[in-house]
């Protein structure tokens, strides 16, 4: 599991799962500066993709269980 980061004011990430040859799913989300320093960044999910050939065998769950524990948040937090 990697992720990819495009560093501006908001910026994007994407959190890949792959091995040496193929690409299983990606999930991409956008992070908001809060406007004032007291809340945390805003998420937002942008996109989810799972190829169809490894659907519905815990792929897609691992990467977003993956990425809530690497940016400490809880679904219900999420945009």
């Amino acid at each position: 599991m990697t992720y990819a980061k495009f560093v501006k004011k908001d910026y994007n990430k994407m959190y890949i799962k792959a091995d040496l040859h193929k690409i299983y799913g990606f999930l991409l989300i956008k992070i908001k500066d809060p406007l004032d320093n007291k809340d945390k960044p805003q998420l937002l999910v942008k996109d989810f993709f799972v190829y169809e050939t490894v659907q519905r065998t815990g792929v897609g769950q691992t990467i977003f269980e993956y990425m809530l524990e690497m940016e400490e948040v809880q679904p219900a937090e999420l945009l």
